[in-house]
């Protein structure tokens, strides 16, 4: 999960100088698009389609055509066809749009990957699409490819599985996160220990536990309640809140912080006083067990 680029697999050829965040090669050679260091490798005449950022999670790192398109000012849906792109795109033409969602829903990463008819249906959010999803160095990815079966030029669906084939997905390393997510009105992501901005918005804005979930432990002096799920004993979070691991220190406006195997995060309730906390295992996947507590 932490391999360098030059170890990654698939990484590029003689580990030459990365390109920044939204740059592209030089003139003469293919544009290498990155984004969120997941680097795409552009063939002849493609191009990465400029428009504003998508709001939401997950919203697109970057949409891709076969041919030139002129910038459109509205930005891609986060669940839905992105129709500004398609209505310009030729009849023989292609689109992708790469993503990054839940590595813990994602399968492995193919040993190639293929645009047939097992990738090929009519999608809740993508329509009539191909839709590849994998999972590489705890990341997940999410690729949707428009193109029309039967009147698509065959070299350009060879380009798409190429491209495809040669993404690059580079692990996230420790640190403030390349761009500024704004989920639910929250921003400020830091992406800490391998867990990337992505993976800190999912956690952010989908860390509600249905109460039914969640075993209530005796109540101890320090707090006035601790909640577990199965898989996180009272004991090892009564000691986590005691006396924190490695230095934890929740920060009230908003931060997640990773301590050890949990990551945690602030959660605010106008209704009960105290300052409330919920931490997950991240050790175990960004869904792992968790448990919630509350200070007096």
């Amino acid at each position: 999960m932490t391999a360098g680029l030059c170890a990654a697999a698939f990484a590029l050829a003689g580990c030459a100088e990365p390109i920044g965040v939204g740059e592209t090669a030089a003139d003469g050679a293919d544009s290498l698009v990155n984004h969120e260091r997941i680097n795409a490798e552009l063939p002849p005449e493609w191009s990465e389609v400029e428009m504003p950022k998508a709001q939401g999670y997950p919203a697109p790192l970057m949409t891709l055509t076969s041919a030139p398109l002129r910038p459109i000012d509205r930005p891609p849906p986060v669940c839905g066809t992105p129709d500004a792109v398609l209505d310009r795109l030729p009849v023989d033409g292609a689109a992708i749009q790469i993503s990054e969602w839940q590595p813990q829903r994602m399968p492995a990463r193919p040993e190639r990957i293929a645009l047939d008819r097992s990738t090929f249906g009519a999608y809740e959010c993508s329509g009539r699409s191909h839709v590849v999803n994998f999972h590489e160095n705890g990341r997940g990815v999410h690729v949707v490819v428009w193109l029309t079966p039967g009147r698509v030029d065959p070299e350009v669906k060879r380009q798409a599985v190429r491209l495809l084939n040669g993404l690059k997905v580079h692990a996230f390393p420790s640190g403030e996160c390349d761009r500024d997510f704004a989920v639910g009105g929250t921003s400020g992501f830091r992406g800490a220990d391998g867990l990337s901005c992505g993976e800190a918005a999912l956690l952010w804005t989908e860390w509600m536990v249905p109460a039914a979930e969640l075993t209530p432990c005796e109540r101890t002096g320090h707090v006035h309640e601790v909640r577990v799920t199965d898989g996180i004993t009272c004991g090892v979070a009564e000691r986590f809140i005691v006396g924190g691991t490695n230095g934890f220190a929740p920060h009230p406006g908003g931060w997640i912080e990773r301590a050890g195997r949990f990551t945690c995060r602030i959660r605010e309730f106008s209704t009960e006083p105290g300052l409330h906390v919920d931490c997950v295992d991240t050790d175990r996947g960004a869904s792992g067990p968790r448990f919630t507590f509350r200070f007096a």
